[in-house]
Parts: C-alpha cells; sequence; structure tokens
C-alpha cells in the first residue's frame, strides 16, 4: 500500500507568523486611521497600540524564524537587515 503525503496550503505553513504580523499591521494602521476621520481624540492610544505592534512583530519574527519554510526564511533574514540597516543609521547620526 503506497501512502501519499498531501502538502499543506500556504497559509497553513505560515499562519503562525502571518496572524501576528496581520494584528500589528491592524494596529500600528488602526488607531491613526480613526484619528484622521475624526472617530478619536486620546493622545495615548497611538503609543500604546505601536507597543503593542512592536510586540507583535517581535513575535511573528520569532515564529518565522521556527518556521521551516521559505518565505518564513526570506521573512526573518530581511527583518535582521532591516534591524541591522536601522542600527546603523542610529549609530552614524550620533557621531
Amino acid at each position: 500500500m503506497i501512502s501519499t503525503q498531501e502538502k499543506m496550503g500556504f497559509f497553513a505553513e505560515n499562519s503562525g507568523w502571518i496572524r501576528p504580523l496581520v494584528a500589528a499591521l491592524i494596529l500600528m494602521i488602526g488607531p491613526k486611521t480613526a484619528q484622521t476621520f475624526g472617530g478619536m481624540s486620546s493622545d495615548y492610544l497611538i503609543p500604546i497600540c505601536s507597543l503593542a505592534a512592536l510586540v507583535a512583530v517581535v513575535f511573528a519574527g520569532f515564529k518565522a524564524r521556527m518556521t521551516h519554510t521559505l518565505s518564513a526564511k526570506i521573512v526573518s533574514h530581511l527583518a535582521v537587515l532591516t534591524c541591522l540597516f536601522l542600527l546603523a543609521v542610529q549609530f552614524f547620526r550620533s557621531v
């Protein structure tokens, strides 16, 4: 008897890091969009949502590093390169 394994879909394989990334995107864009259209006027909500988005991005990066797919490897390498670029910009700005 021959056993065949069905390959899971893209989202099923990568949902561990895509979902936190989508949540971070919503947390970053949502409060600013609501403020633009006059839906909210609180000054403390944007920094709180930005901090939560940062935590979600770090979590997504960790989950992407633990996922063994090509797209997760590309995303994790891009995240590392982006962090190194931002650190270099901060370093040369202070010099």
